[in-house]
């Protein structure tokens, strides 16, 4: 899976993980205020995509409660299903 390659390189999954962290940290804003529609959906299928390619997932799993009541995106898992 080139999300599980994407999280393992040095550079990147690092990269993800930071930018994850800073979102977590913003208080008082949900998904769409901070990204604005539709890319706060476009987050809420990465957070569910990178979640299920890693058990190192704590800070995904972190966004998808703070963010999307932990709800992950079912278009993601269907697409994963099928892959």
């Amino acid at each position: 899976m080139q999300a599980k390659a994407y999280l393992q390189h040095p550079i990147l999954g690092q990269r993800l993980r930071e930018c994850t962290q800073i979102i977590l940290n913003v208080d008082g804003r949900s998904a769409e205020e901070i990204f604005g529609y539709p890319d706060n959906l476009k987050f809420r299928s990465c957070l569910t995509l990178f979640m299920t390619a890693t058990t190192d997932n704590k800070v995904f799993k972190d966004a998808l409660l703070k963010y999307f009541d932990g709800k992950p995106d079912t278009v993601t898992f269907d697409i994963l299903a099928h892959h």
